[in-house]
């Protein structure tokens, strides 16, 4: 394919056009506060921009020794209808978790309720 040289255009590298749809992945990482966990989900409040409360998948770490998974979030609602804030609550399913994710997060449980009793 033969480079196409247009006036004006000093870009050092080629451009291709697309045609279609053309997927990508943005990667945010921020902590979250998280308000409740069950073996199939959770529920987490986190400063979320209006155009990201739209459902989307998520990438879930417990930590340093915690497990990980994928999720995908089921519901977002502001903590507050007057808050003018991004604060939301986020509802997450847990999607597909391999066993050893799913024994990591009933131990992630285990663990907060031993110390929630103590």
């Amino acid at each position: 394919m033969g480079q196409k040289h247009r006036l004006g255009d000093r870009r050092q590298h080629m451009r291709f056009d697309v045609s279609g749809q053309l997927w990508a992945s943005l990667e945010k990482v921020d902590p979250v506060a998280l308000r409740n966990i069950g073996e199939g989900g959770a529920l987490v409040e986190a400063r979320l921009p209006p155009g990201i409360r739209t459902p989307r998948l998520a990438h879930v770490t417990f930590g340093e020794k915690g497990p990980e998974m994928n999720a995908v979030i089921r519901h977002v609602s502001a903590v507050s209808p007057d808050d003018e804030g991004d604060l939301c609550r986020v509802g997450l399913e847990f999607v597909n978790p391999s066993p050893e994710s799913r024994e990591g997060v009933e131990r992630f449980i285990r663990e907060w309720s031993d110390k929630a009793g103590s």
